[in-house]
């Protein structure tokens, strides 16, 4: 709500998932029903989710916008005497007294391309122990020079990336990988209640903040699917910790018991399961790692965490008539049995 020469003008704003679509605006004290319905200004984002063009409640053209890569607005077209929305760079609010965009965490100053304070996540960029920098966050943690400089945006690539929202569960990358992991999430949610309503306080919970991305080094490529909690020191603590999630769709994936062809919507409901036990901060100080000092590699697992994404999984798995999962790739997990997940289902 702010005023202006009219009196106190409130807007509302209607939402898509994550993205706002449209602007309603009234005025306190409004009687005439029609007022707000023909105050509608309608969003067209382009893949970063910036303003481009926004339309009124007939269609027709009320602003126009372009932005230098960092988010500086290079044209705003509008008509004479009209007021332009606030949103438009990554959909973030521009101030206009400063020209400085508000992320919830900081402020991005778009003329001198950076951040104005420091990254407040770079702890999650130390390793842990035995940790490969492949699994860091940010690409590589403290090894990604990038990282180094605390008051870049999003790597230094705004073209291709944008820096996360305050979302606690955001999908990085291209429109169509984004899409698909959308799309996934979905059909996982419709086929479990019960993933829909932790996917619910994994997205509702202001505390921690899980990301989910495509992977990028040669050795994601390479590798499954991984969880990796984000807070080092929360980690170490035992306290809830958020996570970044390396998922890759297209990649095929075959049941270890029946080596059955799985569709990607379990890896997802895999992985979420991996997430949402980090947001509870059950670790006992273990972790999914590789100890490189045995010949050959041991694998060392958390097998709290892998009976609780299993369990995850599994629901999902039971929902689409797929095979029940009883192991974690020939390693022994205590997983909910198939009778009692079907009898939770049904309740």
């Amino acid at each position: 709500m702010n005023s202006d020469g009219q009196g106190w003008r409130q807007s509302k704003h209607v939402y898509v998932g994550d993205t706002r679509v449209v602007t309603k605006r009234n005025y306190e004290g409004e009687t005439n029903p029609g007022y707000e319905q023909v105050s509608q200004y309608w969003y067209h984002g382009d893949h970063l989710g910036s303003a481009q063009a926004v339309t009124d409640c007939n269609g027709v053209m009320y602003e126009r916008l372009e932005y230098t890569p960092y988010g500086e607005v290079w044209i705003e077209e509008r008509g004479n005497g009209e007021e332009g929305l606030p949103f438009r760079f990554t959909g973030k609010e521009m101030d206009e007294e400063t020209g400085l965009y508000y992320y919830g965490a900081r402020y991005l100053d778009p003329k001198m391309s950076r951040w104005l304070s420091a990254d407040p996540a770079m702890g999650d960029y130390v390793p842990g122990p035995g940790m490969s920098p492949d699994k860091l966050s940010g690409l590589g943690g403290v090894y990604n020079v990038i990282n180094l400089h605390t008051y870049h945006y999003a790597a230094n690539n705004p073209v291709k990336y944008t820096d996360p929202t305050g979302r606690e569960v955001e999908i990085l990358g291209t429109p169509e990988y984004i899409a698909e992991v959308n799309r996934l999430l979905e059909e996982a949610e419709l086929a479990s209640p019960d993933f829909k309503s932790k996917m619910k306080e994994l997205r509702d919970n202001k505390e921690i903040k899980v990301t989910i991305r495509a992977p990028e080094t040669q050795a994601e490529k390479n590798g499954g699917s991984s969880t990796l909690y984000s807070d080092v020191e929360a980690f170490a603590n035992n306290r809830p910790s958020g996570s970044e999630i390396v998922f890759d769709p297209s990649k095929t994936v075959y049941d270890t018991n029946t080596n059955f062809a799985l569709p990607p919507v379990t890896g997802i409901a895999h992985e979420i399961g991996h997430a949402y036990f980090n947001m509870k901060g059950g670790f006992n100080g273990k972790a999914n790692v590789w100890d490189m000092s045995t010949n050959p590699p041991t694998f060392i697992y958390n097998k709290d965490s892998e009976s609780n994404a299993i369990n995850f999984e599994n629901e999902v798995r039971l929902a689409l008539g797929l095979p029940y999962r009883s192991n974690y790739g020939g390693f022994p997990v205590n997983i909910m049995p198939e009778s009692i997940i079907r009898l939770r289902m049904k309740n």
